[in-house]
């Protein structure tokens, strides 16, 4: 089993695609139809939290001198947590995000979904390899595969 893609969320071989929901599901290639991408707008609330990460990274600026001065560590530990609200604000800016969604053995459902257009690019191709090599294996839809 040739693997055209693995990383923390995805496992694509030639046969399979592997996504963790609550729980890793595993959906065979050859049952996938009607593959297509939803690109979903910019959140609402993106500018909010853009503006709220800049306000955290700000504070440092003003709260740590001000409590670094009586205590040290005190200030270190509001450093860290206004770094990780920022850095959570702030992960996601564009607000943009991408899901890639499929017809499987009769239902429609999300395969797999990322605010990365860097992974999800990586993960479309991979689905796509693998989509092609099965059509290359069966280039006949309408027959059953060859066992």
């Amino acid at each position: 089993m040739s693997v055209l893609y693995r990383g923390p969320r995805v496992l694509i071989t030639h046969e399979v695609i592997e996504v963790p929901h609550p729980q890793w599901r595993r959906f065979a290639v050859k049952d996938l139809a009607a593959v297509h991408i939803v690109q979903h707008g910019p959140d609402v609330n993106a500018p909010r939290r853009r503006t709220f990460g800049l306000l955290a990274l700000g504070s440092i600026f003003i709260t740590v001198p001000a409590i670094g001065q009586s205590s040290p560590m005190v200030a270190v530990i509001v450093m860290i947590g206004s770094l990780t609200y920022a850095g959570a604000c702030l992960r996601n800016a564009s607000g943009m995000a991408w899901s890639l969604v499929a017809a499987y053995r009769g239902r429609t459902l999300v395969l797999f979904e990322s605010s990365s257009q860097r992974e999800f690019d990586q993960v479309c191709r991979a689905l796509l390899r693998a989509l092609e090599q099965h059509q290359d294996a069966n280039p006949n839809p309408g027959l059953p595969e060859a066992r």
